[in-house]
């Protein structure tokens, strides 16, 4: 693939909303009862993923180990009114990385009553593939020290 494809990937990936501000302050969504625990899932991984090393299996041990360093307990079972989503995307030789904290929202319109999930924090990162899945798990390490800060800045008093 030549580098003005590369390059066209990226800045398509780039235009795309990948970050949300990191807010970390209360009232920003972030607010847990337990900040001990962490619901987290991993979105469907995409075609041709497994095939250069990036597996659900992988990103868990990236993710758990993380969570556990700073002292939270990852639930991958059971969910509760909130989650860590982490979300990956490949097109072609391009990638792009998400974490978002999604919760359950609640609304009335009409006096009908909505629930649906919403993120209420989110970044990401973009880049170009390698011949293995090195830079894209790499890519989760930023983006879960964001994610732990705004957390812990957070629920600090929780």
């Amino acid at each position: 693939m030549t580098a003005s494809v590369v390059f066209a990937l990226l800045l398509a990936l780039a235009c795309c909303p990948i970050s949300q501000a990191a807010q970390s302050y209360p009232g920003s969504g972030l607010e847990v009862d337990d900040a001990h625990v962490l619901p987290y899932v991993i979105d469907d991984l995409p075609a041709g993923a497994a095939a250069l090393g990036v597996t659900t299996e992988r990103i868990a041990d990236v993710v758990e180990a993380r969570l556990r360093r700073a002292g939270i307990r990852p639930e991958s079972e059971v969910l509760r009114d909130y989650h860590l989503l982490v979300r990956i995307r490949i097109a072609g030789q391009a990638f792009q990385v998400s974490l978002l904290f999604v919760r359950t929202v609640t609304y009335t319109s009409r006096e009908t009553r909505f629930v649906l999930a919403a993120p209420t924090w989110e970044a990401g990162s973009i880049g170009a593939l390698e011949s293995n899945a090195a830079n894209v798990v790499a890519s989760l390490d930023p983006l879960l020290d964001r994610f732990l800060t705004a957390f812990l800045a957070v629920n600090q008093s929780y």
